[in-house]
């Protein structure tokens, strides 16, 4: 089992987990990578000198040497299942849908992230380069300064610029600074939304190699609830909504995440207002921040989730699964309001 840990592709490492509490229960092999993160991972400048996506290359490079090698070890490199959760998930059903990764596994589990999450994709991470260039420092008139100015940046300068950014904006000032995986015409050479339709009308190499392998695809219960860190609002335990900022700010932010560039339909956002109050108490501010919850669950996880699985499990002859893990715990990792009930209430 390859697990390929999470951090919005902007942090983390292959510590995070403790590989030897599941292979010590689950009679396997599980190996932990590193990969490279943020601008030295994902630095896509839109042309042959950075052209992004070195972390998934990075990922690939491990892969190929686990099927080489994990036979030293006891393995079996054609029973290889990779897994991971969040930016991680991402990563894996992105390998899931790149043909040259054919033999190096033949299993995937994605947990809290997949293939078309709103937002993920841009042509290039332009932008993030120039925020970092212009915070040490260096002219910003030409792609060449920029890419010369991080090219010989020192990595505690890199650093620096992430974590004044972070102490200053939070989890919100995260898009400054951080990157996402691009399209980069080699890796990731269109966009999956585009190859779910290509898919229905036509042979498409990369659902068909999709397809080929197992997947187990799911979400966590109420996990839309991280997105409140967003708003700007310290005192979560006390946060209420009122109507007005749901129906005229958060509501047509998450039609403008989903359809970007496109024309919404005139009449979505009384749809989801309609579908996103509870018409017992339609104006309550603590019933609709309940309601918020379902509409970053749904947006950011349980929708593109089940419309992954459907592409996988339609014309498959695999094994395709998806479930929904709703636990109580009684740690969290970031901070969550006192008035989330992991246990009693899942999604929809």
């Amino acid at each position: 089992m390859f697990f390929i840990h999470g951090g919005g592709f902007t942090m983390g490492s292959g510590t995070m987990h403790d590989g030897g509490v599941l292979s010590s229960v689950g009679n396997v092999i599980v190996v932990t990578i590193n990969y490279r993160l943020g601008l030295l991972g994902f630095l896509d400048i839109d042309n042959a000198k950075s052209s992004g996506n070195f972390g998934l290359f990075d990922q690939r490079l491990a892969l190929q040497w686990v099927n080489k090698n994990i036979g030293a070890f006891g393995g079996n490199k054609d029973r290889v299942t990779i897994f991971g959760e969040s930016a991680g998930a991402i990563s894996v059903s992105q390998h899931m849908i790149y043909p040259p990764n054919g033999g190096l596994f033949t299993s995937g589990i994605t947990q809290s992230g997949v293939l078309t999450m709103p937002g993920l994709y841009h042509d290039n991470n332009m932008n993030v380069a120039k925020y970092y260039a212009e915070n040490m420092g260096c002219s910003v008139e030409n792609v060449d300064e920029v890419f010369t100015c991080l090219k010989s940046a020192a990595p505690e300068s890199i650093i620096k610029v992430v974590s004044d950014t972070m102490a200053s904006g939070g989890l919100a000032a995260d898009a400054l600074v951080g990157t996402t995986p691009t399209i980069d015409g080699e890796f990731i050479k269109t966009s999956p939304a585009d190859l779910y339709a290509k898919a229905q009308n036509e042979d498409c190499k990369e659902i068909n190699f999709f397809r080929s392998i197992k997947l187990m695809n799911g979400v966590n219960g109420r996990e839309g609830t991280m997105f409140f860190m967003m708003l700007g609002n310290p005192d979560l335990d006390n946060l209420e909504i009122p109507r007005e900022l749901m129906n005229t700010q958060l509501i047509p932010s998450a039609i403008a995440m989903v359809y970007g560039k496109r024309a919404a339909p005139n009449a979505l956002k009384q749809i989801l207002i309609a579908e996103y109050t509870d018409w017992e108490n339609p104006d309550d501010t603590k019933t609709l921040r309940e309601q918020l919850v379902r509409l970053f669950s749904d947006i950011y996880f349980n929708v593109p989730s089940i419309e992954m699985s459907r592409v996988h499990s339609n014309a498959s002859g695999v094994d395709s699964y998806i479930y929904n893990f709703v636990a109580l715990l009684d740690k969290h990792a970031l901070p969550t309001p006192n008035w989330i009930n992991m246990a009693t209430t899942g999604t929809k």
